[in-house]
């Protein structure tokens, strides 16, 4: 099977499930959605699904600039030793029908709870998989009684519940008067973001230049506003009737926003590890090549085509003494772990 090589992704065209007169329109799984994977891979991989059902595996070209593109069953061309584990969620992934970041994160637990990741990932998603299950029956029965009496397709709800449960704002929304919490509670992923955002200054190393730090700091911050109005905008559909078609329009942005978001827990949840890397300018470059996967889109301008051509340390700067290999897998593994933790509300 031929690797392709793309500069450039077309923009994320995800639709709305939304009640609108009498229908209800079907939400699109075209989009790229980041997966939690655990090879020794710079940057990570994402999935791309088309509005045809093809799926690719996208991958940053380790050669060079730019995005390998294989067919998502074919990793194995992209030249890197896979895990077991990223081979198990790719290969349920590519069994979807329909992909959705929900669907993503509920392969990703599966793959784990099958005994393909570490010991400890496996509890955690033993006992994660039902309880996320459990969030979304009651979640929606909330959102039923909340909305009794607007005219309003069953199923929004039902999309709805596992959308909120995907942001993890199920703990946020409660019954009777108080259905949802204030504004000042805030979603776990949201809480780790702006911290990080908040710290990341601080927390890079300054032997690779200003002007990346600068940028990849600039990058975050737009990313950050873009994941806060994400969940302004589930706040607004929970609260009223009205605000859930007002939104039909803007919710292209909402998905493409929810289809990255583990992406950019990653990118918080790597940043932490920057200060306990053997080498924090490859820890750096890390951080930059995964930026790059999650804003890699057409007409790349400013800061994201700035980090789509930085430089990235060689093999040569690593610590001999450390195996790069064996180091950036259990690191992955420790990732994995924190990722599932919270999706039941943890760090």
């Amino acid at each position: 099977m031929e690797t392709r090589f793309e500069q450039h992704l077309v923009p994320y065209p995800g639709a709305f499930v939304a009640f609108a007169g009498l229908a209800v329109t079907a939400a699109s799984s075209a989009g790229t959605y980041f997966l939690p994977t655990t090879s020794p891979l710079i940057g990570g991989v994402a999935v791309r699904a088309q509005s045809g059902g093809a799926l690719d595996a996208l991958a940053l070209n380790v050669f060079g600039t730019g995005v390998l593109v294989v067919p998502a069953d074919c990793i194995d061309d992209f030249g890197f030793r896979v895990s077991v584990f990223d081979r198990a969620l790719l290969q349920g992934v590519s069994g979807l029908r329909r992909v959705t970041s929900g669907l993503v994160m509920r392969e990703t637990l599966r793959a784990a709870a099958a005994g393909f990741a570490g010991r400890e990932a496996q509890t955690l998603a033993r006992a994660v998989a039902p309880e996320m299950t459990r969030r979304r029956v009651e979640l929606r029965r909330r959102l039923v009684s909340h909305a009794a009496g607007w005219m309003i397709d069953p199923r929004v709800f039902r999309w709805l519940a596992g959308v909120l449960v995907e942001a993890g704002m199920a703990s946020l929304i409660g019954a009777g008067a108080d259905f949802l919490a204030p504004e000042s509670a805030s979603p776990p992923r949201l809480t780790l973001l702006r911290d990080t955002v908040a710290t990341l200054p601080e927390a890079l190393p300054d032997d690779r230049g200003e002007a990346i730090r600068r940028r990849l700091c600039n990058v975050a911050k737009a990313a950050l506003g873009r994941i806060e109005a994400m969940y302004d905008t589930l706040r607004d559909l929970v609260a009223s009737q009205g605000m859930i078609a007002a939104y039909r329009d803007a919710a292209p942005q909402l998905f493409a926003d929810l289809s990255t978001l583990r992406g950019w827990t990653r990118f918080c949840l790597l940043a932490r590890e920057i200060s306990h890397s053997p080498s924090r300018s490859h820890a750096l470059g890390d951080l930059v090549a995964l930026a790059q996967l999650l804003t890699h889109k057409k007409d790349l301008t400013g800061d994201e085509a700035f980090l789509a051509n930085a430089l990235r340390p060689g093999l040569s700067d690593w610590p001999p003494e450390t195996d790069h290999t064996v180091y950036a897998m259990s690191r992955n593994e420790r990732i994995l772990r924190a990722e599932i933790m919270l999706e039941v509300g943890n760090i």
